[in-house]
């Protein structure tokens, strides 16, 4: 029954990796083609938006995220189960805070705001960009604090966790990656030496929105299939554990 339950979640996990990844390409043609026809996008499928399809769609896909790293955590067995449970742990609650708190009301964007009470900070507004230091930072630490952890993971199921860091990076390329390309190359290099008109930089800075957001989805959508992975290899152990039990006996 075990391996049955096994060969079911990879199945539905990779059907679902193909849904998900033609469902976020649709959206992404979607908005960009209202952009090119309309010079903007959709209210309801704007990729910068709030609490509309694409910011629930990614709170939601983020939510599951972390309900699965959670479980994962909650069920394993310590000092027998891979990856750790600190681990899985750690990486659902932050999944969580995200597509929770981040991601639908998009509180990153307000992590410079105490910095204007600070009499020797002249402009605030110069700091907006502060969360991906500080996104980045904990990334570092995260991947410091846990190698040995993550070795471990890679131990237990090499292709799972291939995928999980594969989903993470992109998703990380997109959140902060194009973020940060924003501030340091596209701002300064088309408004100071190309000097293009406005309506070009607002188009640009809305395609690498777009860009952005896919890139998010797509990671997370890879993090969930690399769940998939997981959980299925996980009941494939317990039935070779209880088959070896059998045997024993």
């Amino acid at each position: 029954m075990m391996q049955i339950n096994a060969l079911t979640i990879k199945k539905i996990s990779q059907t679902m990796l193909v849904i998900l990844l033609i469902w976020e390409f649709l959206l992404l043609l979607i908005y960009l083609g209202s952009i090119w026809l309309r010079g903007e996008s959709l209210p309801w499928l704007d990729f910068n938006g709030y609490q509309n399809l694409p910011s629930l769609f990614s709170a939601g896909q983020l939510f599951v995220t972390s309900l699965g790293f959670l479980a994962l955590g909650f069920y394993s067995r310590q000092g027998k189960a891979q990856p750790s449970r600190r681990l899985l742990l750690t990486l659902g609650v932050l999944f969580f805070y995200i597509s929770i708190i981040d991601e639908t009301f998009k509180v990153h964007q307000h992590f410079y705001k105490p910095l204007c009470y600070l009499p020797v900070i002249d402009n605030c507004r110069s700091w907006y960009n502060l969360y991906i230091y500080l996104y980045i930072l904990m990334a570092v630490a995260i991947f410091i604090g846990f190698f040995r952890d993550l070795k471990a993971a890679w131990k237990f199921y090499p292709l799972g966790a291939l995928f999980s860091g594969m989903g993470m990076f992109i998703f990380l390329l997109g959140a902060l990656g194009l973020e940060l390309l924003k501030f340091k190359l596209l701002e300064p290099l088309l408004l100071s030496y190309i000097q293009v008109d406005s309506g070009t930089f607002i188009l640009i800075e809305k395609m690498r929105i777009g860009l952005e957001e896919f890139l998010e989805m797509v990671g997370t959508t890879m993090t969930l299939y690399s769940l998939g992975l997981f959980w299925s290899k996980r009941l494939e152990r317990l039935l070779s554990l209880v088959i070896d039990d059998v045997h024993n006996q």
